[in-house]
């Protein structure tokens, strides 16, 4: 047995907590929160002010107000086993627990308790083990748990001091009535714990606690100066919220699943680029470490970098609702996503929605060199698999080919993207060039004014697989799309138009449609091919009897396409695509602040996956179940933000 406990405080997670006095305490991680790991000693407020001691017994008897005294007054007794508090002292607005902390209700107990096997057996692992602390025999005391209860005895409520040795009393924050709150204690004779309901005048030890998973907002620049810090302080399910204004750095997401993202929307709230190194490319906003569809860049104009944004490294953030401008760089001026490893399965599959991806450019470092200056705006990379959907990608210039976007043997989905008025100041075509693409599809796209022509130039001389356009306002018309090679098929749909799409003011970037564009109500709500699904939009996300192609719709206002801002319900979408193999995009939205919960159950009702618990900001956002690991069959999608409940089925056909 002793063997076995070493094993297990081994495998526990321990670190401190230090209280406005300067106490440090030991803590320790138990069922998704955070324990002390000794009695609280604090006798100050975290205000500052002093919390009453020294009376008498007759005194003690008498109060109904905070305070706390020391085991017959002896301050060795303080050292070990801390101090003794009365409830109201616990329950004290002005607080005693370090920042952040909190006395324990009646549910936070009992899921520890639940956690370590019930009452029965619970109070042993709670207990510290042997009989240095305890009276013999100490039953059950193992300590396994790490909490290292210690019997600190009691102040009875008449004033004198017992059961030091022998019995380890702990408030709750819980009331039972105008005499009386909740506490726990621990017993040298059993191993059970035992609760109840005693006198708040009774003077008890104290432990806190803080949740560990709940996730929390960090203010920039109130916590902290610059937007790298608040990301390093984070946690994952974080939400780094920035204030307006003008933050001149380069950040990186390191790895976490967390949400950056503006109050006051990309206009006034700019990222500019500081690069330091010379010949070193540095970008603007780095996603580099294998960050998931749970980390989040919204709402910030992207500036002044050597790129705006870097994807790399098996990467999948969401980014949305941004303008990303006046950066430059060799490759990807605007966006870069790097090349995919299949073999380590290190693919990059961002989800990019709702930018502006404006007035960016790529250099050519040799002019006798083909591999750089490419994708003013976008460069995907070998086996990328991106999605893009309703992005304006205009007046980006490169200085080789592909002012707007270059896709380099990889897979994108883009629907609903204005792609307009990019530039190549070589030969070769100024709007898409695809070499070897895997898998491309264009849907609801407008592609119009970018030069030198042709808009879109395929390579297939040796692989890939398809293009698709379909629904789209392409200039030329099929003229438009030159295919050089037989190794991948170009599929042009009967649903394209071929006439301009009457923008108001594209001289001054305004490319949201006329009245009387023909691209109004000529897209698609719903695309298939295959079997997979590429489009399933809602009524509510168009105005009229169809969606418009291009990225703005008309009547909606361009500043709703910060979805951070102007989300004005919650709500599930279906996913798509559905049916599906094996991912599938999960799309939702949130009115305001909301704990949110998303679970993935079987049709047996059991639970199959949690792909997000935590506390996000208002927005619309996506995120990926993959679901290679699970059989053929039907699913459902549960989604708890609040008050509100909803529920999709998905179907996974392997």
């Amino acid at each position: 047995m002793q063997h076995l406990y070493i094993i297990l405080l081994l495998s526990l997670s321990f670190s401190t907590v230090t209280d406005i006095d300067g106490n440090v305490y030991e803590t320790v991680s138990i069922s998704e929160q955070d324990w002390m790991a000794e009695n609280l000693k604090v006798a100050h407020y975290n205000n500052g002010d002093a919390i009453s001691t020294g009376q008498s017994n007759a005194d003690w008897s008498n109060l109904s107000a905070g305070a706390y005294a020391i085991y017959n007054d002896d301050q060795t007794n303080a050292e070990i086993y801390g101090n003794l508090y009365n409830w109201y002292a616990v329950v004290d607005e002005r607080e005693i627990c370090p920042s952040g902390w909190h006395i324990p209700d009646s549910l936070e107990w009992k899921k520890l308790i639940n956690h370590l096997g019930g009452s029965n057996i619970a109070g042993g692992k709670l207990k510290e083990e042997g009989t240095v602390h305890w009276n013999d025999p100490n039953t059950g005391g193992t300590n396994e748990s790490g909490f290292k209860g210690l019997p600190g005895g009691a102040r009875i409520s008449g004033g004198s001091y017992s059961y030091i040795g022998g019995q380890a009393y702990f408030w709750s924050s819980a009331e039972d009535n105008t005499n009386n709150a909740w506490r726990w204690n621990l017993t040298k004779s059993e191993s059970k714990i035992y609760s109840g309901a005693l006198n708040k005048k009774n003077g008890f030890s104290v432990r806190c606690v803080i949740d560990t998973i709940k996730t929390s907002t960090i203010l920039i620049p109130e916590h902290f100066s610059t937007i790298q810090k608040g990301i390093d302080a984070s946690s994952v399910g974080d939400t780094v919220l920035v204030a307006e204004g003008t933050y001149i750095e380069n950040i990186n997401f390191i790895g976490k699943d967390i949400v950056v993202t503006s109050k006051n929307g990309p206009e006034s709230t700019i990222i500019y680029g500081n690069s330091i190194e010379e010949n070193i490319e540095v970008r603007v906003v780095t996603f580099d470490t294998g960050e998931s569809a749970k980390a989040v860049l919204s709402g910030f104009t992207i500036t002044n970098g050597d790129g705006g944004i870097w994807c790399s490294n098996g990467s999948s953030p969401v980014i949305s609702g941004n303008i990303i401008t006046g950066n430059t760089s060799a490759n990807g001026g605007g966006i870069f996503i790097s090349d995919g490893d299949e073999e380590s399965n290190s693919i990059n599959s961002p989800l990019i929605i709702n930018n502006m991806i404006i007035e960016n450019g790529t250099l050519q470092n040799d002019v006798n060199s083909t591999w750089t200056g490419r994708g003013g705006g976008v460069y995907c990379g070998h086996n990328s698999e991106a999605i893009f959907k309703n992005n304006l990608i205009a007046d980006n210039n490169s200085e080789f080919r592909a002012g707007a976007f270059e896709c380099w043997i990889c897979s994108a989905t883009l629907t609903n993207n204005t792609i307009v008025n990019n530039m190549s100041n070589g030969t070769q075509e100024g709007g898409i060039y695809m070499h070897y693409p895997l898998n491309v599809e264009l849907i609801n796209a407008i592609i119009w004014g970018n030069s030198p022509e042709p808009q879109i130039d395929i390579y297939c001389a040796w692989g890939g697989n398809y293009v698709l356009i379909d629904y789209s306002n392409l200039q030329q018309g099929d003229n438009g799309v030159v295919l050089t090679g037989d190794k991948c098929e170009l599929i042009i749909g009967e649903n394209n138009i071929y006439t301009d799409p009457l923008f108001i003011n594209p001289s001054n970037d305004n490319y949201s449609l006329k009245e009387i564009s023909p691209c109004l109500n000529t897209g698609t709500a719903f695309y298939e091919l295959d079997g997979d699904t590429l489009i399933n939009l809602s009524s509510d996300e168009y105005i009229g009897n169809a969606p418009d192609m291009g990225a703005f719709e008309y009547g909606i206002n361009l500043e709703l396409y910060n979805p951070v801002l102007h989300t004005q319900s919650f709500s599930l979408h279906q996913n798509y695509p559905n049916p599906f193999n094996p991912t599938t995009t999960i799309r939702y939205d949130l009115q305001e602040i909301s704990d949110l919960t998303l679970i993935v159950y079987d049709i047996n009702g059991r639970e199959v996956e949690e792909l997000y618990n935590g506390n996000q900001v208002p927005g619309n956002y996506n995120i990926i179940w993959d679901a290679t690991p699970y059989p053929s069959g039907i699913y459902f999608i549960k989604m708890m933000a609040d008050n509100y409940v909803n529920t999709q089925k998905l179907m996974l056909i392997k």
